[in-house]
C-alpha cells in the first residue's frame, strides 16, 4: 500500500470512528478547552484555529492540538483527535462520512497545518475552504468571478 493511501485510510478509519461515536454504539468525552480563569503552564498557550464546522481548536505552536471548543449547538457532537505523521486532526463525528465520500477535503481538519503561519499569511483570517474543479483550469477561471459574487451575495 502507498504511503498517501495509508495516510487516507488511517484518516478514514478515524473519521468512521468518529460515525460509530455519533451514531450512539459508543460513547466519548468532550475534549474542551482548559480553565483559563487561573494562571496556565506555558505548554497550554497556543493559539486557536476555527475549523469549517465553526468548532475552535487552540493548538501549541507546533500545530498539535491542545483543546477544542465546539460550536455553538454543537456541544453533542464528538470529536476525534488524532496525529498523523506530525500533523494533528481534529475530526468531528458528524464530517466523517462527507470525509468518506470525497465531499469534504480532510485538509480542512488538519490544524497543523491551518495553524501554520505561512498558511495564514497566505488565506488570511478567514475559514479555509479548498475548492476543486473537474473541468479544466480555464474554464474553472472563467466561473471564478461568479461563484465567488454567488459566495459574497449568501453571506452578505
Amino acid at each position: 500500500m502507498s504511503r498517501k493511501l495509508r495516510e487516507v485510510a488511517t484518516i478514514v478509519a478515524a473519521t468512521a470512528l468518529a460515525c460509530t461515536l455519533n451514531s450512539g454504539v459508543a460513547a466519548a468525552v468532550q475534549p474542551t478547552f482548559p480553565d483559563t480563569s487561573a494562571a496556565q503552564p506555558t505548554s497550554l498557550a497556543g493559539k486557536e484555529v476555527v475549523l469549517v464546522t465553526g468548532d475552535t481548536v487552540r493548538v501549541d505552536a507546533d500545530g498539535r492540538a491542545l483543546g477544542f471548543q465546539p460550536a455553538k449547538d454543537r456541544e453533542s457532537i464528538p470529536v476525534i483527535m488524532t496525529e498523523l505523521k506530525g500533523h494533528s486532526y481534529v475530526l468531528p463525528s458528524d464530517v466523517g462520512a462527507l470525509i468518506s465520500e470525497g465531499k469534504l477535503d480532510q485538509r480542512l481538519f488538519d490544524v497543523t497545518e491551518l495553524s501554520n503561519p505561512a498558511y495564514e499569511k497566505m488565506t488570511g483570517s478567514g475559514v479555509p475552504v479548498i475548492v476543486q474543479y473537474a473541468q479544466s483550469v480555464a474554464a474553472a477561471k472563467s466561473q471564478a468571478p461568479a461563484a465567488r459574487a454567488a459566495v459574497r451575495g449568501t453571506t452578505g
